[in-house]
């Protein structure tokens, strides 16, 4: 390899990065540091990969040396943020999200974290006036909000200030989500932990699995508080709910795949009900350990969205939140408007941020597929290691170790309806290869390992990056098979990322036994 061919450095940083080899990343990000010594980029992706060894000193030299040359750049603010949080330096964290917050008002999560840098340092009142704040700031719906109401309410029990606290609580729970109820006992819990003479808080467990219909969970902890408290502030009202309860909840491992009776919109395919094996125990760390999951029915786009369908979107948004990235590289040009290339109407779009792909969805009625649901829809519920079965992969069944040339240019990509052969057990088309698709779900390189059995899930309430799926034109032939997983930051519009949409058929069933998550420390 040329030792100035800073390309190929990159390629294979990613790689390393990839395989969880951060030594020999460093190594290749080392050598284009050297080289293009000017380019941000190359000191922020240091930074990420010390912070992913747990080297947050060095994350912090790293990017404190270009802080004063890019004072505005708000990706370094958020790295010396995250790195101080995690060393548990607080002042210097709480400096750094004020100075985010100062340069924009709207983002919630940076309020979000204040607010919880405020939580660790017993600054209750601190905390929950800076969650609010943002929640006034921001318009941002979705899981940042329900997050900062969540937050709120535990910050308001903490305080005893026990009206508010059931209100943000009981608004974050009409979302329904058993994350978010996970979520919210695990933060009561380590309270208790702390300071177990908060009997208040073993009643409010059992409170919210009641309003979360989590009847066996609900039953447990009231039963708890009366041991504790026979006439305590909430003891009438523990029995009272009590009362309520119905019989225990089902195993819903006994669920059998259920057929889905109402037939799908146009070129979208259904998915019925089931358990499926999600992940893998022999490919790479971050798909370990394979575990198995339920989903309830939903339809998914037999095909990655194409640059014509985009450009109808693109044209009625006229791309104002820089959805799209106009280069060479890209399926569509703008001339007045944005237009498919010629002759590429049906290829895949690409260079999207994940907000176009999630904004798409929603424009057309539908929303991106989780994680989860990716994968079923790619491997079907047999264990398929690719789509088409247990064989490894060629050219008639997905494209993959593509090099843009000059001369090749957009073909190393192929229309959204092609490779046939290589479709999945449900008949969608290029769920290996062709390009990346943006899922809903953050990337957390350790969520298999802390979870068993699932139901319904939706990955980390947040993080800072999301999960693509896939594989694309231009990856090796490696990393083509359905339970690979690959990270990007949101905000990132590369040449092979491009996305498909799906939705849901039935409202999702609670919470069952298949469910557990730990929210991280750092919640944001």
């Amino acid at each position: 390899m040329d030792p100035g061919f800073n390309p190929a450095h990159q390629m294979l940083a990613n790689i390393y990065r990839q395989l969880n080899r951060p030594i020999a990343a460093l190594l290749h990000l080392q050598i284009l540091l050297r080289s293009q010594p000017e380019n941000v980029r190359n000191h922020l992706n240091i930074a990420s990969t010390y912070q992913g060894m747990g080297q947050h000193k060095l994350a912090i030299e790293t990017l404190a040396k270009i802080k004063n040359q890019f004072p505005e750049n708000s990706e370094i603010r958020a790295g010396l943020a995250e790195s101080y949080y995690r060393i548990e330096d607080f002042d210097n964290t709480i400096a750094q999200y004020r100075f985010l917050i100062d340069q924009d008002q709207t983002q919630l999560r940076n309020y979000i974290q204040l607010g919880w840098t405020y939580y660790r340092l017993h600054d209750l009142p601190m905390a929950s006036a800076w969650t609010l704040r943002g929640m006034k700031k921001s318009q941002e719906t979705g899981r940042f909000r329900a997050l900062a109401q969540m937050n709120l309410g535990f910050y308001l029990l903490l305080q005893k200030q026990y009206n508010p606290a059931r209100k943000w609580y009981e608004k974050t729970l009409a979302e329904n989500s058993a994350q978010i109820t996970q979520g919210m006992i695990q933060d009561i819990q380590e309270a208790f932990a702390s300071d177990s003479g908060r009997t208040d808080l073993e009643f409010f467990k059992g409170w919210i699995y009641f309003k979360a219909r989590l009847a066996e969970k609900s039953r447990i902890h009231l039963q708890s508080y009366l041991q504790i408290e026979q006439n305590g502030l909430f003891s009438d009202e523990a029995r009272n709910l009590l009362k309520q309860l119905s019989s225990k909840i089902k195993d819903i491992s006994h669920k059998i795949e259920t057929p889905v009776e109402k037939g799908p919109p146009k070129d979208m395919s259904q998915i019925p009900a089931g358990i499926f094996i999600m992940g893998s125990n022999s490919t790479l760390a971050d798909e370990a350990p394979a575990h198995r999951v339920y989903l309830d029915s939903y339809w998914i786009d037999k095909y990655e969205v194409s640059a014509e369908q985009f450009s109808e979107f693109l044209n009625a948004k006229n791309n104002r939140k820089g959805y799209y990235l106009d280069n060479k590289i890209g399926t569509l040009i703008y001339s007045d408007r944005y237009r498919p290339r010629t002759g590429l109407e049906n290829f895949p779009i690409n260079n999207v941020n994940w907000s176009a792909a999630n904004d798409y969805c929603r424009w057309k009625g539908k929303r991106l597929p989780t994680e989860a649901q990716w994968e079923k829809a790619a491997r079907g519920t047999s264990g398929y290691q690719y789509p088409w079965g247990n064989t490894p992969a060629t050219g008639k069944l997905a494209r993959y170790s593509q090099v843009w040339t000059d001369e090749e240019k957009h073909q190393v990509m192929l229309p959204v309806q092609s490779l046939t052969e290589g479709q999945s057990p449900y008949g969608l088309h290029n769920m290996a290869g062709n390009v990346k698709e943006w899922v809903d779900d953050w990337y957390d390189h350790e969520y298999y390992k802390e979870q068993s059995e699932y139901a319904n899930p939706e990955g980390p309430i947040g993080g800072e990056f999301k999960v693509i799926r896939g594989g694309s034109w231009r990856d090796m032939k490696g990393f083509i098979y359905s339970s690979f997983r690959n990270s990007g930051s949101p905000k990132s519009r590369m040449e092979d990322y491009g996305f498909r949409c799906a939705i849901s058929v039935t409202p999702k069933t609670e919470e069952k036994k298949l469910t557990h998550r730990v929210v991280p420390r750092n919640k944001g």
